[in-house]
């Protein structure tokens, strides 16, 4: 089974792009803590298409707390910060819960 459940911070804003008729595509950066004393952040990089596309475009922005359901897809390239390897992973949205309220 290929699912993961992620609940964090969006990165960026969402870019939604028309891909011809009736397609849709939006991609957004998330940040998750992993928790703990010395927590690292995990970064993924989440695709969503069509109609939960346009509900992203239309109800998320940079800084919005979400929790989503999706698959992993493949991992992404990873980029030297200081001495630790960072690495974005890649998810392909199914469903999305934003927090209530305005983005902090």
């Amino acid at each position: 089974m290929n699912s993961v459940f992620l609940i964090g911070n969006l990165t960026t804003d969402v870019e939604l792009r028309e891909l011809g008729a009736e397609k849709q595509l939006a991609k957004f950066g998330l940040a998750v803590d992993r928790g703990g004393k010395d927590s690292e952040t995990d970064f993924f990089r989440i695709s969503a298409w069509d109609r939960q596309a346009q509900l992203c475009a239309d109800y998320l922005a940079k800084g919005r707390k979400i929790a989503l359901e999706g698959r992993r897809l493949r991992r992404g390239g990873g980029a030297v910060r200081g001495r630790c390897l960072r690495r974005r992973l890649r998810c392909l949205l199914e469903a999305a819960r934003a927090s209530p309220g305005r983005p902090s």
